[in-house]
Formats: structure tokens, C-alpha cells, sequence
């Protein structure tokens, strides 16, 4: 899961670890960045910087993996930090979902996961999770694909 959100490959996650995917997301799913759906993706993702930020004890401004493991060891803190992703699986649901039917369609989820600049198996994962659906690719499943990838 670090690997996934130290996208600047500096060994240690921060705030800019969570905006260059947001600013990716937005651009692919065609929405300006400053429209309320980007502006609540940043808040999700803010909301979760901060419940990441206070396990950087040396506060250096970044996380490092062994702080990620360390507070992610705790069970109470696991839980909230999946709080927080599935706030921000939400938002990301909502921004891509450019024609509101609650549902994503193939191109859609495929801008959405291309934005995020997440690793390309990443986004196979949660491609074949996500169309493994009977129901098609609700928030819901969406969230769970989500939730699932971030817990590997």
C-alpha cells in the first residue's frame, strides 16, 4: 500500500503524493480543477494526509514506510485510515462518473485509474475486480475494488 501513494519515489509519502493523482484524475476524467468534483476529492485526500501525517513522529514533513508499518500495525489506526480511503474511493467515484448514471462504464473507469497514475497491474486489479460485478461498476463496488487494491 505505500508503494502505492509514494508516487514522487522519495521513500516517504506526503501532500504531494495526494495531489499530483487528484490533478491526474481530473484531467482525465475531462473536469476542471476547479470544479466542486475535484475540490472534494481534494478534500478526501486532505482529510486523509492528515490522518496519515500524524505517524511522521519526526515530523519531516513525510512518511516513511516504516512509520506507514508501524501505525498501520495498529488495528484502531488501520481502521480509520480505511475510513478515510473509502471517503476518498467515493470521491473518486463521483468525479469520474462524468454522465451521473451512478454507475462508471469501461471508459470512464479506465480515465479514472489512468489519472490516479496508479501502477499498470494496479489498475488491471482493480479493472478485473470492478467488471467482475454482476450489478455493473456501482460506487459500491467501486469503493470495495478500492478498499481491496489499498489492503494488498
Amino acid at each position: 500500500m505505500f508503494g502505492r501513494y509514494d508516487f514522487g519515489g522519495d521513500r516517504a509519502v506526503d501532500w504531494v503524493d495526494f495531489e499530483r493523482p487528484a490533478a491526474g484524475t481530473a484531467r482525465e476524467c475531462g473536469r476542471d480543477i476547479a470544479s466542486p468534483q475535484v475540490e472534494v476529492l481534494l478534500s478526501a485526500y486532505g482529510e486523509a494526509w492528515e490522518k496519515l501525517r500524524w505517524l511522521d513522529l519526526a515530523h519531516e514533513g513525510g512518511v516513511t514506510l516504516a512509520q506507514w508499518r508501524e501505525g498501520l500495525a495498529d488495528r484502531p489506526v488501520r481502521e480509520r485510515i480505511e475510513d478515510v480511503f473509502g471517503s476518498a474511493a467515493d470521491a473518486e467515484f463521483t468525479l469520474a462518473d462524468l454522465d451521473q448514471d451512478h454507475e462508471l462504464s469501461v471508459d470512464e473507469l479506465l480515465d479514472l485509474l489512468s489519472g490516479a497514475a496508479l501502477h499498470p497491474l494496479d489498475a488491471v486489479e482493480m479493472a478485473r475486480r470492478c467488471s467482475a460485478a454482476d450489478s455493473g461498476i456501482t460506487r459500491r463496488v467501486y469503493r470495495e475494488a478500492r478498499l481491496r487494491l489499498d489492503a494488498l
